[in-house]
This record gives C-alpha cells, structure tokens and sequence, in this order.
C-alpha cells in the first residue's frame, strides 16, 4: 500500500473508532452504567436496535422528551459527556488498540481494492468523466472536493468495514448524507446519472459538431461573439455571449448564453437570416474564410451603399480591410 492510501486507511480507521466509540458510549447511557472495560468495547457491537433508537429518537426527540429510563436526550447527552472525561484513559487504550487491530475490521488489501474501483456505485459515473466534464465547463461546484471518488458507508452509523463501503462520487455523497438508505438513495443515484449522461452526450455533440464544422465568418462586439459555420452541407449560426458572466456576475447561467440557429441548406438563406437578426457589418470581424470572403464582400458592398455611415467608421474600415473592398 503506498503512502497515500495508507493515510486514508489510518484515516477512516480513526473514523471508524470513534462511531464504534459514540454508540459504545451511548449504549453505556440507556443503561446508567458506568463502567468501562477494554475487554467490553473490544466486543461490543453496534446492534440496528441501537442505531435505530440513536438516529430516530435521540436526535428527533425535544431535549427535554423522555427515551429511555426517564432520561432525555440531554441527559443522555450530559452522561456520555461526562463518562468521556471520567474514562478518557481508558477510552485512549481503546482506541490505540482498535487502530492496532483495525486488519481485524477491514484488510488493507480489501481497502485497496475498494480503492481501486473508479464507479460511483450509485450514479455510476468515472473519475476521468468528472474531469471530462469539469475541462468541459460543465460542472458547476463551489469547493475543492469531487475530483476523485470518495468512500462512503452505506449505513453511516456503522463501521468502516468492507461488506459497508462502496466509491462514491461528491454529488451523490453529499445528497446521501445520513438520511437515505444506500436502497433508497439508488433511485436518486439513478437520476442522477441520467444527469451526467445528458451533459457527457452534450460534450461528444459539441466535439463532433467542432471537428466536423468549417468556420465561414466570425465577429462580435464587447459581449460575446457570432459565428457562421458549415457542417456537411448545411449552414447555422451560433451566438456565445458567456462574456457577459464576468461584465454582469450573477445575472446569467453559462447555457443562457450559447444558442444555434439553423440549418439553413444555403450559404444567401443562412446570411441573410444572419444580417436580419443582427447588424452584422456594425460589429467588428474577427474571421473570414478565404472561401467565402467574395461572396461576403458583395453582401458589405451593399450595405456600404445603402447605409450611411462615418467615413472614420472604426468596424466597417476594419471590414473592408478585411476582404479587400475599396
């Protein structure tokens, strides 16, 4: 095991000892007793009886309701407070012994395997898809977390042992929580990845729309930019405005800001819905195709006579120069 993955396995070995701790100390509060012996943590167990009394009554309880003896939640709470501080030294050898014994709970060869596995186990998606997406512009996190598959329990009330972990990517084990069961949160998973899936077919169209596209014109102004482009033999033109997310933060999502038009099946239909929707030789060019720059060309000849402009006209000089108009 290499030093990494030997750090995460002290890691949750530590996390595993402290929920077998919780309910070792908490099952010691339902029943008043205050002892506490090495032998009786090494072979106590976490029962379902216990969690479910922790998960559904303790923490939904008002403080002051009765559980269990006539105590409430916050004498239960006070009593495991107190018997951590009464037998913190005991509760130390527990847990180095615990840590020493932790291949009993869960093999480094099973951690690594668990490791190994690159599959959320409810969404389904990769390590290598997130970053697919995330080079995409397509994930949309405020946090440093969800470039790597984490390990998730599927009851987090119980140890970290082999037959209770999976992989799991940030979104779904973040969603999960502590509230769903790894059986009820399948369906989310499952919607989830149909998520992922819409946005990863939405990335192999952009990238073959991108390599089977001949850029024909392109301009803009301050905003964003136009283009007018050929795939086969059709024609579209699509607007990129995701400028204006840094000029206006907030006001805007990313997809508001990309629109296609089309397919037009000829170059005059395409540029002329082109010049209708916007005035095109009133923004500045960025690119012509030598292909296109003598049809184009006959397009700002008449403009240039039909419209009334400033000899200085910073865009259409620019324009001209572009496709060699006098």
């Amino acid at each position: 095991m290499n030093s990494e993955n030997e750090r995460k396995y002290l890691s949750k070995a530590k996390d595993s000892f402290r929920t077998k701790k919780q309910f070792f100390i908490f099952d010691k509060a339902l029943r008043n007793d205050h002892t506490c012996y090495l032998n009786d943590f090494i072979y106590f167990e976490i029962s379902q009886t216990l969690v479910d009394i922790y998960t559904t009554q303790y923490w939904q309880y008002d403080r002051k309701d009765k559980i269990n003896l006539n105590q409430t939640p916050d004498d239960i709470y006070q009593f495991m407070i107190n018997f951590e501080k009464q037998h913190s030294v005991i509760i130390s050898e527990m847990e180095a012994n615990y840590l020493d014994n932790y291949q009993n709970v869960f093999k480094k060869e099973d951690f690594e395997n668990l490791l190994n596995n690159k599959h959320c186990f409810y969404c389904n998606i990769t390590e290598a898809q997130i970053l697919e997406l995330a080079n995409s512009h397509k994930l949309y996190k405020k946090n440093e977390r969800g470039w790597k598959l984490e390990i998730d329990r599927i009851n987090s009330n119980k140890e970290y042992r082999k037959d209770n972990c999976v992989m799991a990517c940030y979104w779904c084990n973040n969603a999960k929580t502590d509230e769903f069961t790894a059986e009820e949160f399948a369906e989310v998973g499952k919607a989830i990845g149909k998520i992922w899936e819409m946005r990863l077919n939405e990335i192999a169209k952009a990238t073959k729309y991108q390599k089977d596209s001949t850029l024909v014109l392109e301009f803009g102004g301050e905003g964003g930019s136009i283009k007018l482009i050929k795939i086969e033999k059709d024609y579209y033109f699509t607007t990129d405005e995701s400028a204006l997310m840094d000029l206006l933060p907030g006001e805007f999502e990313a997809d508001e800001l990309v629109s296609t038009y089309g397919p037009f099946n000829q170059f005059e239909a395409a540029f002329a819905a082109l010049m209708k929707r916007y005035s095109v030789f009133k923004l500045y060019p960025l690119s012509v195709s030598p292909n296109y720059a003598s049809e184009i060309s006959i397009y700002l000849k008449e403009y240039i006579s039909t419209e009334k402009y400033p000899d200085n006209n910073f865009n259409i000089n620019e324009w001209k120069e572009l496709l060699k108009v006098k």
